[in-house]
């Protein structure tokens, strides 16, 4: 919040920062190009798979190591580029997505992660408010995710699917959206006193 602020005019000054709400960062991953913004990362790949990442026009960025009647044993990352959040404040990342088949909804909740982190740091999980209930294909809202810790700064956050021999199942995830208010709010600025300026 601002105690105090002072107003000047003058020759070479700029106009004021007028605060947006909106997207800073939106991918649907329903395309090709969308999908390829973000990176995979397979920390564990089985012999028996190519990929556990895969691009659909109808469901987005899907993982799954169910190959072929068969559950492996694997670790991937859907990784996103790096967001710049410097300047914005209340950031919140949603999205959309479905998990089903795994083999019930404390197996899916652990093995379908949010990983966050600032540029170049450590990866930390990030509580996702609402999933799917494992036996539908219907995809849900996440809910909102403040990333308050990385306001200010560049970072990155990565889907993280996780099976198990004999274990696994499907995530999808689509309409991945961060939003956020740049710039100082209009109430702190008309509520702010004015210093004089001499």
């Amino acid at each position: 919040r601002f105690s105090k602020l002072a107003i000047t005019t003058g020759e070479g000054g700029e106009d004021p920062v007028i605060p947006t709400d909106g997207a800073i960062f939106e991918e649907t991953l329903l395309s090709q190009e969308s999908y390829d913004k973000f990176t995979v990362d397979n920390v564990v790949l089985p012999e028996a798979a190519s990929y556990i990442w895969s691009f659909d026009t109808r469901y987005g960025a899907k993982a799954s190591a169910f190959i072929q009647g068969t559950s492996y044993a694997s670790e991937s990352w859907f990784i996103s580029p790096v967001v710049d959040l410097t300047g914005y404040t209340e950031v919140v990342l949603a999205f959309e997505h479905a998990c089903n088949k795994f083999p019930d909804v404390d197996f899916m909740k652990a093995n379908c992660l949010l990983m966050v982190r600032e540029e170049g740091g450590e990866w930390a999980n990030v509580a996702i408010p609402e999933y799917s209930t494992n036996d539908t294909w219907n995809f849900v809202a996440s809910g909102d995710i403040a990333l308050t810790a990385y306001e200010g700064k560049k970072m990155q956050f990565a889907y993280k699917y996780v099976s198990e021999d004999g274990k696994s199942g499907t995530w999808e995830v689509k309409n991945v959206k961060i939003t956020g208010k740049k710039g100082a709010g209009v109430a702190d600025i008309e509520a702010a006193e004015v210093a004089p300026v001499e």
